[in-house]
């Protein structure tokens, strides 16, 4: 089972305004795996605009820290809280379909566009 990850509350998308590839944004497993434990990625009263780095889940630190290792960019984390988990099928292909920033997973098998 395939599990990506997706904004969907309006304001700001996870993948859609991340300035590193979306794919490496959308299945990054220790946030998942936070998810998936309930545990809060950042605290409910801190804004994601504000918030340091020790404000966040440690899965969110290694997410930034990763993130300024391989591509040299601190990412853009609008979204976080609000993050959710689509469950497909491995062999299914996806997209985020972004909308005024609240995220939509669409499948597809044979696409362009989709990862």
């Amino acid at each position: 089972m395939r599990k990506i990850l997706y904004s969907p509350g309006y304001g700001a998308g996870w993948s859609s305004w991340m300035n590193v590839p979306a794919y490496f944004a959308c299945t990054y497993q220790p946030i998942i795996d936070a998810l998936e434990n309930n545990e809060l990625l950042l605290p409910g009263n801190v804004d994601e605009d504000y918030a340091q780095i020790t404000d966040y889940h440690p899965s969110v630190q290694s997410f930034i820290k990763e993130c300024q290792e391989k591509y040299n960019k601190t990412p853009y984390l609008g979204g976080i809280k609000n993050l959710s988990i689509h469950y497909c099928d491995d062999n299914t292909l996806v997209s985020i379909k972004c909308f005024d920033g609240s995220e939509s997973v669409k499948e597809n098998m044979n696409r362009e566009g989709f990862f």
